[in-house]
C-alpha cells in the first residue's frame, strides 16, 4: 500500500492513521492533552491538537494539528529528543503534510507537501516497511530517508564544486568577478548542450558529449576549442547548410555568441579541469527537457536554480534576485490572466480565474494580440510559465508544438534585466521549452532556433528619467505594423541575415526613442508657456497676478526636465545610444498601439534601502513619487526597492492592463507604502491580494 495514495486524504489528526498504515506499522488513535505532552504552545510550535497515531507496542508515531507543519514538527521533535524519546511526527495543516523524526538528538525535517524542497516521491515511497525489531533501529531508518539529499540538491551541490574548480582554473590576473561570470556562462552552456542530447540533437547519440570529451583527451586536443567552442558557436539558428565545417562534422548544435569577456580576456581552461567537470558533474546525472515530470532526473528549472544559488550573497542581497518556486508563478499567472479576462469581458472575476485554470475556449479570442511583461525577468520563470499558460490557452490541443510556442514569443512576451547572466539564462530556458516539443532525433530536422535577444532584453527597468520630466506617458509617432514587423525579422533570422535586420531594428528603435524626446520637449515648452499665462492673469481687481511661490517651483521642475530632455536627445543625436532603457523606443509598437502592456507580471527584486548606493537612492526618490511616500528618520523607514517596481509596473501597464506581482507583505502596513497603498486603493481595481507569508 503506497502512502502516497493516501497522502491526500490526509488533512486532520484525525485521519492520521491512514498514513501510518500505509507506511507498514499499524496505526491506533489516542488523542493526547498538549499541555501534558509537550507544555503550553508557543507561538513556534501552534499546536492546536495532538495525538498518537500508531499502536503501543509499534514505533511511536504522533500527528499534529498546526498553523506552521515543518516549523511544529521539528521543534516537537527537538523537545522529544532532549527527553530521549525516539519517535516520528507527522504535523497536519489541512492540505500540507510535513514529517520529522526525533534521533539522536537531531530533528531531521524531511517531507512538506506541495513545497520545492519537499521529499521526492520516491523517498516517501521508501517510508514503507522502514520497522526495525528495536525503536532506535526504526528510527534510523526513517532518518535515513527524511535526510537524503534530492537529486537536484546533489547536483547544484556538484555543479557548484565545478564553477570553484573552473574559475580557479582561470588566469589568476583576470578580475575575480569576471571569471566567475565566464565560469558560470561555460558551464551553463554545458547544462544546455545535456539537454539537448537527451533530445538526441547531437548525432543521435546519447553518449556524444561524453564519447568526444575523451576523444580530445586521448588526441591531447583541447576540448574548449576543439569541442565545445565548436558547439557553442556554429550555432543553431542557422540553417544546417550554412552551419560552418567543424559542426556540421558533429551534426551539431551551437548556438550562442562570445560574451565581451570572452573575447577581452580569451581565457582558456586546461584539459585536466574539463575532465573533471564532465565526470563529476555531468556524467553523473540524467537530463530532461520536460519540467516536472520525473524527479530523479535533472530538468531546466536546474537553469534557475544554479544562478540564484551562486550567486555571492552579498550580489544577492543587493540585487534581490531570488529564484521563485514554480507554484507561486502558476498561481500569480492564473490570477492576473483570470482579472485580465474579467476586465476585458465584464465576466465575475472568480468564474474568470476558473475559466482560465480550465483552459475554457470560451476565452479564447482574447489572447490574440495580448502583450505580456515581466520588467524584473531574472532566469525567466514567468516568460517560461507565461509561455506554456498561454499557449495552452490559446491553441488548447495545439499548445505544446513548436509552432504554438514559437508564436507564442514571437507575438506575446517581452522581458527586462538588469542582469546580462540572468537575460543569458532566461533565453536558455526559453529555447529549451522549444526544444522540449520539437521532435526526438538527428539536429538535421530541427528548424534553426529564434533569436530572443531582441524580447528578452538588458536593461534597467528603473532608470527612466523622463517620467518625472513629463508626468505623464509618451507613445511614439512610429509606424507601430513595420516596428512590429522589423522584431519579427530579427526573430527568425540567421547568420549574416541576423546583422542586417537588427541594425535596421536598433536604428529604428532610437528613431523611436528620439520621437519621444522631441515629443517631450514640446510638451515641456508647452507647460512653460502654461506657466507664463498662468502668471499674466489678472485678479478680479484687474491687477497682474504674477509668478507666485508655486508657479516659481513649477517653472524649475520644468525648466530642470527640459534641460534633461535636451541633453539626452543631443546625446542620442551625437553619440546614437541612451545610457538607460526606454520601453517606448525599444518597444515602440506596443506603447503605440495599446500604450502599454496587457500583463506586467514577476517577482521584482526586494532589495531594503540601505543595500542601494546613495546614487541610486537619490534617483529613485527623484523618479518616483511613491519611493517619497515615507516618512521618519534612518533606513528603517525607507522603501524597499520593489516599491519603485509597483509604481513602475503601472506605468508600463496599458490604461486597461494588469499588474500582477509577488511583493513583500510588509507595504499592507509599513508607513513608507502609505502613499501606494492610497493610490491602488482609490486609482486601480484591487483583483486579488493574498498573504503568502506562510507559503
Amino acid at each position: 500500500m503506497s502512502p502516497l495514495s493516501h497522502l491526500g486524504s490526509v488533512d486532520s489528526v484525525a485521519n492520521a492513521p491512514l498514513l501510518i498504515d500505509a507506511m507498514g506499522f499499524r496505526s491506533a488513535f489516542d488523542e493526547i492533552p498538549i499541555d501534558d505532552w509537550i507544555g503550553a504552545s508557543t507561538p513556534e510550535q501552534d499546536v492546536t491538537r495532538a495525538a498518537r497515531v500508531s499502536e503501543r507496542d509499534e514505533f511511536p508515531w504522533y500527528a499534529v494539528e498546526a498553523k506552521h507543519p515543518m516549523r511544529a514538527a521539528r521543534r516537537i521533535c527537538r523537545l522529544l529528543s532532549r527527553r530521549g524519546e525516539v519517535a516520528a511526527v507527522v504535523a497536519i495543516n489541512g492540505a500540507d503534510v510535513a514529517m520529522a523524526v526525533a534521533f539522536d538528538d537531531i530533528p531531521v525535517a524531511g517531507f512538506q507537501r506541495g513545497h520545492q524542497a519537499a521529499l521526492e516521491r520516491s523517498q516517501l515511497e521508501n517510508l514503507v516497511g522502514c520497522g526495525e525489531s528495536t525503536h532506535l533501529g526504526t528510527a534510523a531508518r526513517i532518518a535515513r530517508v527524511l535526510a537524503t539529499e534530492s537529486v537536484g540538491q546533489r547536483f547544484f551541490r556538484a555543479f557548484e564544486a565545478a564553477y570553484v574548480q573552473v574559475v580557479d582554473a582561470m588566469d589568476s590576473k583576470v578580475p575575480l568577478r569576471d571569471r566567475r561570470h565566464v565560469a558560470l556562462l561555460q558551464l551553463t552552456r554545458i547544462l544546455f548542450l545535456y539537454f539537448v542530447q537527451a533530445k538526441g540533437w547531437l548525432d543521435g547519440r546519447e553518449d556524444f558529449l561524453r564519447t568526444e570529451v575523451d576523444r580530445c583527451l586521448a588526441s591531447k586536443l583541447s576540448v574548449q576549442r576543439r569541442l565545445l567552442h565548436p558547439l557553442f558557436f556554429g550555432t543553431l539558428n542557422r540553417p544546417v547548410g550554412v552551419r560552418n565545417a567543424s559542426v556540421r562534422n558533429y551534426g551539431r548544435i551551437g548556438l550562442f555568441e562570445p560574451h565581451f569577456l570572452e573575447r577581452r580576456h580569451k581565457l582558456v581552461i586546461a584539459n585536466p579541469s574539463w575532465r573533471d567537470v564532465f565526470d563529476d558533474l555531468f556524467e553523473r546525472y540524467r537530463f530532461t527537457v520536460a519540467e516536472g515530470t520525473d524527479q530523479r532526473t535533472i530538468a531546466p528549472d536546474m537553469l534557475g536554480r544554479v544562478f540564484e544559488g551562486l550567486m555571492q550573497s552579498g550580489e544577492r542581497k543587493s540585487t534581490g534576485s531570488y529564484y521563485t518556486p514554480a507554484s507561486l508563478v502558476d498561481d500569480l499567472l492564473h490570477h492576473s490572466f483570470g482579472a485580465f479576462a474579467a476586465k476585458r469581458t465584464g465576466i465575475e472575476y472568480a468564474r474568470a480565474t476558473a475559466m482560465i485554470r480550465e483552459r475554457s475556449p470560451d476565452l479564447r479570442r482574447l489572447w490574440t494580440d495580448i502583450t505580456v511583461l515581466d520588467p524584473a525577468a531574472g532566469s525567466g520563470a514567468f516568460l517560461l510559465g507565461t509561455l506554456t499558460l498561454l499557449a495552452e490557452l490559446r491553441f488548447g490541443e495545439r499548445a505544446n508544438t513548436p509552432a504554438a510556442r514559437r508564436r507564442i514569443l514571437r507575438h506575446h512576451l517581452f522581458g527586462v534585466d538588469k542582469d546580462p547572466m540572468a537575460v543569458r539564462l532566461a533565453e536558455l530556458r526559453l529555447w529549451l521549452a522549444i526544444v522540449a516539443v520539437e521532435e526526438d532525433g538527428p539536429s538535421t530536422k530541427v528548424r534553426p532556433l529564434p533569436n530572443l535577444d531582441c524580447l528578452v532584453r538588458q536593461g534597467d527597468s528603473l532608470r527612466d528619467p523622463l517620467g518625472a520630466a513629463y508626468g505623464s506617458r509618451l507613445s511614439p509617432d512610429i509606424d507601430a505594423y513595420a516596428h512590429a514587423k522589423l522584431r519579427r525579422q530579427v526573430f527568425e533570422s540567421h547568420s549574416a541575415t541576423k546583422t542586417i535586420h537588427a541594425r535596421k531594428l536598433r536604428a529604428a528603435e532610437l528613431e523611436a526613442t528620439r520621437t519621444c524626446l522631441v515629443t517631450a520637449e514640446n510638451r515641456l515648452r508647452d507647460m512653460l508657456a502654461e506657466c507664463r499665462t498662468q502668471a499674466a492673469d489678472r485678479s478680479l481687481f484687474g491687477e497682474r497676478r504674477g509668478p507666485d511661490a508655486q508657479i516659481r517651483k513649477r517653472v524649475r521642475q520644468v525648466r530642470d526636465g527640459l534641460r534633461t530632455v535636451q541633453r539626452h536627445r543631443r546625446k542620442l543625436d551625437r553619440e546614437g545610444s541612451l545610457p538607460w532603457f526606454h520601453f517606448e523606443g525599444h518597444f515602440g509598437d506596443v506603447f503605440v498601439r495599446g500604450g502599454g502592456f496587457d500583463l506586467v507580471v514577476g517577482n521584482p527584486p526586494w532589495v531594503r534601502a540601505e543595500d542601494l548606493g546613495r546614487d541610486e537612492r537619490r534617483h529613485l526618490k527623484e523618479r518616483y513619487a511613491w519611493w517619497r511616500g515615507g516618512s521618519g528618520i534612518g533606513y528603517a523607514h525607507q522603501p524597499d526597492l520593489a516599491l519603485a517596481f509597483l509604481e513602475r509596473g503601472l506605468e508600463l501597464a496599458a490604461p486597461d492592463g494588469v499588474l500582477g506581482f509577488l511583493v513583500p507583505a510588509k507595504f499592507l502596513k509599513t508607513g513608507y507604502a502609505t502613499t501606494a497603498r492610497d493610490r491602488l486603493a482609490n486609482t486601480t481595481t484591487l483583483y486579488a491580494l493574498a498573504d503568502l507569508t506562510d507559503v
